[in-house]
């Protein structure tokens, strides 16, 4: 007497895997000297869990006309593009452009 299995295998392809959300947080100030002005700056990107960034700009104009400005938004990451949104802070929000 003969008995045969047959045996069927299945060849399973696991799902590609998400992948990992870059990580572009980052903090850097600095200052920039000219002739008349001499603004000091920072910005400081968050990481993916937030998406969120800040940048602020500070220039006593010599001591004519100081001002002090600062911006907030968040950003969105679509392949090798980081898209950032936001807003001026302040009394008065204006949209950045």
């Amino acid at each position: 007497m003969f008995s045969a299995a047959v045996v069927f295998l299945a060849v399973v392809f696991p799902d590609e895997q998400p992948k990992e959300k870059p990580d572009i947080a980052c903090e850097l100030s600095g200052m920039y000297t000219g002739n008349a002005i001499n603004p000091t700056f920072t910005l400081k990107i968050e990481g993916p869990k937030t998406n969120r960034w800040s940048y602020s700009m500070r220039d006593d104009m010599f001591g004519v006309g100081a001002r002090a400005e600062s911006y907030t938004g968040t950003y969105e990451i679509d392949g090798d593009l980081a898209v950032f949104t936001g807003e001026q802070g302040g009394k008065e929000p204006k949209p950045l452009k």
